[in-house]
């Protein structure tokens, strides 16, 4: 970001939900996907609703999942109702979770809520907590357990998760039934729609006169309800679109 905010260049993530500063404090950085905070609100709320009072947090040595985390614990200040016994970092490529598993089977919390950060480490995750028969409601990141990579290799260990979602947008399975029969086989990337709607908005912000970053900028700024595949897109004041508020929790079926 230094080097861009330097010379002055649009930088687009198609795909970035965490809050580090980075992420908030440059003019020229645009985030294609909302803050995980309003998914996180949900869970909380669910938590609470279902009394579920003691928990342990586990997640990877990875700068997404301490994002995540980080959110989370700010959020957590705002309750009374909710501890944290522990929380459990483990390596990213780390491929073996049981000293972790038997902490948890410990420390006795009323649910764990994880974020590692790929798929092969949830799935594997998931497959050891199964295999050691720890049953507990299991939170989630939506973007990791929805993954179609995650589900065809790890489909019949994360049923039962729990995550906290919007109502699906009506064109995504337009967007994945398009990308299928263009390529023959299925997007695999979260951020494919995202990608592809952040990439429209620019072309049409050139075909509309844009001529240099600063008009760009100005461009996506206006957006107001652009129906993509992914979402109503709008921007707020700090490049990011704007997240819906209704909040609902899924369960892996």
């Amino acid at each position: 970001m230094p080097v861009a905010d330097e010379n002055k260049i649009l930088f687009i993530s198609p795909w970035i939900t965490i809050e580090q500063e980075w992420t908030t404090k440059s003019p020229y950085y645009f985030k294609a996907t909302p803050s995980d905070r309003n998914g996180i609100r949900g869970i909380i709320a669910d938590l609470q609703k279902k009394g579920l009072k003691k928990i342990v947090l586990l997640y990877s040595n990875n700068t997404w999942s301490f994002g995540y985390i980080n959110i989370i614990k700010d959020e957590l200040k705002k309750v009374k109702d909710i501890v944290v016994l522990e929380e459990l970092k483990t390596n990213q490529d780390t491929n073996d979770y049981r000293t972790e598993i038997a902490k948890i089977r410990s420390l006795k919390p009323d649910a764990l809520w994880f974020a590692i950060s790929t798929d092969d480490g949830h799935g594997v995750f998931s497959k050891q907590m199964v295999e050691q028969g720890v049953g507990l409601p299991l939170y989630v990141y939506e973007g990791r357990v929805t993954s179609s990579i995650l589900q065809d290799r790890f489909g019949q260990y994360i049923i039962g998760q729990l995550y906290p979602s919007t109502k699906k947008y009506r064109r995504m399975e337009e967007f994945d039934e398009k990308f299928e029969k263009r390529f023959g086989r299925k997007s695999g990337a979260i951020s494919g729609a995202t990608a592809y709607d952040m990439t429209t908005l620019v072309l049409m912000a050139i075909k509309n006169g844009a001529k240099n970053t600063k008009d760009i900028r100005s461009y996506l700024l206006n957006v107001k309800d652009y129906d993509g595949y992914s979402n109503k897109i709008s921007f707020d004041k700090d490049g990011r679109v704007v997240a819906p508020e209704e909040i609902v929790i899924k369960r892996v079926e």
